[in-house]
């Protein structure tokens, strides 16, 4: 009997560990969005708990605030 029941179980976590469309879910685990372009636009970033870092753009400085759970400040283009 477990061994009809053991496919069934893993097609069942499979389908859950896929997004609604059939593909996988682009928002990790944390619910931050783990997709930027690869489009280089570097910024430097202030953020609410003081922390002023640099970024290849303003979309990974977004995920990095939502992946520690501050706020992002402010961000200025870099000189390149």
């Amino acid at each position: 009997m477990l061994w009809v029941l053991a496919p069934i179980v893993l097609a069942l976590l499979w389908l859950a560990m896929l997004g609604p469309g059939g593909a996988p879910d682009p928002v990790g685990r944390s619910g931050c969005s783990g997709a930027c372009s690869m489009v280089y636009d570097p910024v430097a970033c202030v953020f609410a708990d003081g922390d002023a870092r640099g970024f290849g753009s303003r979309c990974e400085a977004e995920r990095y605030a939502c992946e520690h759970r501050t706020r992002l400040v402010r961000c200025d283009r870099e000189v390149r």
